[in-house]
């Protein structure tokens, strides 16, 4: 048995049961000597997690709904493409909020959610969708339409 010696205490060498007295478990994987095993805590959350906040469609404000429509609008003029580039990043950014936050709501509400996940894939910054100019004139109409509709007959309902 080989005994290890590191100050005043005194630890036997791992593997070595016969040095440990008593009812005290052998040490070996990092138990500590001399002190009771450590218990393991539920790794489960009761309740909200500390990461989930209240995403509820009333929640949040009009404002969301009428910049990314009154963008739209504007868009349907020629502009320089740094404007369309910007449009599409809120455009997509605000109908992933809005559809996500209206996934926990009511039926009415939960249906909305596709539509803005397709203006949220037609808008998408990432994979640009390269349309006519018209095409996109009827599209930014349609998206515009689409967040003052959900805003007025969906939210405040």
């Amino acid at each position: 048995m080989a005994i290890t010696t590191i100050g005043t205490i005194v630890l036997p060498a791992e593997g070595d049961a016969g040095a440990v007295a008593g009812d005290q478990p052998a040490v070996g994987d990092g138990d500590a000597v001399g002190l009771p095993p450590t218990r393991t805590m539920n790794p489960t959350i009761k309740g909200r997690g500390p990461m989930t906040a209240d995403f509820r469609i009333n929640s949040i404000p009009r404002i969301v709904w009428l910049v990314p429509a009154l963008m739209l609008l504007i868009a349907v003029w020629p502009l320089p493409y740094g404007y369309y580039t910007f449009t599409r990043i809120l455009t997509c950014g605000v109908a992933v909020l809005i559809a996500v936050a209206g996934v926990p709501e009511r039926p009415v509400v939960r249906v909305w959610s596709v539509p803005l996940l397709a203006i949220a894939v037609l808008f998408n910054p990432l994979v640009p969708i390269h349309l006519s100019r018209a095409t996109w004139f009827i599209f930014d109409l349609w998206a515009a339409a689409t967040f003052l509709f959900h805003l007025f007959f969906v939210r405040n309902n």
